[in-house]
């Protein structure tokens, strides 16, 4: 992975049964402008492109199985880093 770099957010131990990366090419690491670690199931990449500044989102989704509770607050959270 000479060739790449991996921007992760994931738990530290235990299982690692959650986590979510951007994977960049190293050429095109120089246009990453900020990169959020937000929680195992959420982080954020912004990159500097020709004409404005972009901020990319990568969540991991509540089944369907998760409370009502749960899910609201997931979702004010994806909605704060929008």
């Amino acid at each position: 992975m000479k060739s790449h770099t991996l921007f992760c957010s994931g738990k530290e131990g235990g299982n690692r049964e959650f986590g979510v990366a951007f994977l960049v090419e190293r050429n095109k690491k120089r246009n990453v402008l900020d990169f959020k670690a937000v929680d195992e199931r959420m982080c954020v990449l912004r990159i500097k492109t020709k004409f404005q500044n972009l901020n990319l989102i990568n969540a991991h989704d509540l089944t369907e199985e998760k409370g009502e509770l749960e899910k609201e607050a997931f979702y004010q959270k994806v909605e704060k880093h929008i």
